[in-house]
This record gives C-alpha cells, structure tokens and sequence, in this order.
C-alpha cells in the first residue's frame, strides 16, 4: 500500500446504474461485509445477470479478492464453485464478476423452520462433499464451511437450482505447493503454531488448537453444517471459544448425530 494511501472504511460503494468494466451495469447491492459489497449486475447486451463484488484497493490487511480471482480461475469448469467471468481493477477499487447464485443454505434453513429433513440434510451433505473434493483437488483447504457460505444455484444467473455451490474462498490456503522436484508439486510444510481462521461454531477441536488445517477439518465442518440442518448444535449457547471447544471434545457421536441417520455415527 502506498505510504500516502488512505485506508477505507467499510465497503466499497458504487452507485446504481454504473457500468463496470464496459459491459455490467449496476442493478442493487446484495450485501456487504468488512470491505468487500456485493452487487447484482447484468451484462449491458445480454442482459445475463451475475454478481459482481469489489473490495478496496486500500485493504489494511491485504487483498482478500485477489486471492479468490486465483482461486477460482484454478476452479474454472467445476460443477459447484461460481464461474468467475471477469476481474479488474479500477483508481479505488478492485472487482470480480462471477455467476450468480440463489438462496444461502443459512437462509433456506431459516425459512424451513431452522430445521430440514433427513432426505435435505444428507442430499446437502453429497453435494457439499463433492464441492469440497473439488476444491482439495485443486490444492486448497477452504477453512471457512458454514451455511452462511453455501448456496443454491440460479437458473437466471445460469447456474443449477439444484446444486449446491460453495462461496468464500477468502480463508483458503493451499496444501499443495509448487516444487522443483520432477512431480513438480509437493505437500507445504504444515506451521507448528496456526493463527485460528474459520467460525468456532462450525470449526474442528484441532482447529481450536491452532493446528495447522488439513482436509479433514472442513469435513468436520461440513459434519457441524449437516448435524445444524437437523436442529441446534449442542454447543450454540456458547459464547466462550474455550468452553465452546471442550464441549465439542467432550461430546459423544450418538449425540450429536440424534437427529442424524445411524449410519453417520
């Protein structure tokens, strides 16, 4: 960041109608977050609809969007990840265009009654499970799986309604490495000590310990995310992240999967 450069506070703003990049017009926000907004666009020709979301060029900690731009461009073509269309960078602020999707698996859950049936959980949990095989193919942990960052497809963003996709690469961090072995690629070297990245409420007890995160701790999360599907987790009262961990060690399997099919136990 330039020396000069004046950090911004909260999300990008850009007004309605604006045209970005050439071609995707403005429609209305979607939501916001830190310093990132995300954008109903459509193309000014096609009119195809898609989401556009821009952050600062002055984030204090760095560019999250960027890494999702190489993320997703190393996605390209898989079955549940956004399609990134286009990314640029404007005087104040950097974008993405990507496809558009529906509803978030957080708010679907709230419109079930906070509760869905087995047949939704377990269809929900297949299809995140491929989405997460996906992005472990391509050398990530994601480190961020929660409702909040799965949604339905959009037949008007040209995307599945019966797919579930998953959003927010911001956490990711890649396993694999490039190398100067003749594979060409290697496992990184796991830290000793992990700064803690991710929700505590979906997160794994070796995740609370400051492990370094590997692919079988999003599968905890997608467990958490699935047992969540079926009613409360046992430890949502918590406000402690201490206590909240010792309460997931000290859990038996039978009961958190109660409301679970038996084979998952």
């Amino acid at each position: 960041m330039p020396a000069d450069a004046k950090v911004e506070e909260g999300p990008v703003e850009i007004a309605k109608g604006t045209v970005i990049g050439k071609k995707w017009k403005i429609l209305r926000k979607l939501g916001e977050g830190g310093c990132g907004a995300v954008y109903l666009v459509e193309q000014t020709e096609t009119k195809r609809q898609a989401a556009l979301k821009a952050e600062s060029n002055f984030v204090e900690d760095g560019s999250v969007l960027k890494i999702e731009v190489d993320i997703l461009g190393r996605l390209k073509g898989r079955k549940h990840v956004a399609e990134l269309i286009h990314s640029g960078k404007k005087a104040k602020f950097q974008y993405m265009v990507m496809s558009l999707l529906g509803e978030s698996l957080n708010n679907l859950l709230k419109k079930a009654g906070k509760q869905c049936s087995m047949s939704t959980q377990l269809r929900v949990g297949i299809h995140v499970l491929h989405g997460l095989k996906q992005v472990h193919d391509a050398g990530f942990i994601h480190r961020d799986i929660k409702p909040a960052n799965l949604a339905m497809g959009n037949r008007n963003g040209g995307t599945d309604p019966a797919i579930v996709h998953i959003l927010d690469f911001g956490l990711n961090r890649e396993y694999i490495i490039k190398d100067d072995t003749d594979n060409g690629y290697k496992m990184r070297k796991p830290r000793k000590l992990a700064l803690f990245r991710g929700i505590i409420r979906y997160c794994s007890v070796s995740t609370h310990e400051k492990n370094e995160q590997v692919r079988p701790d999003d599968l905890w999360s997608l467990l958490y995310v699935m047992v969540e599907l079926r009613g409360k987790l046992p430890w949502s009262h918590f406000k402690e992240k201490k206590d909240l961990a010792e309460e997931k060690r000290a859990m038996p399997d039978i009961k958190l999967l109660v409301n679970s099919p038996q084979q998952l136990t």
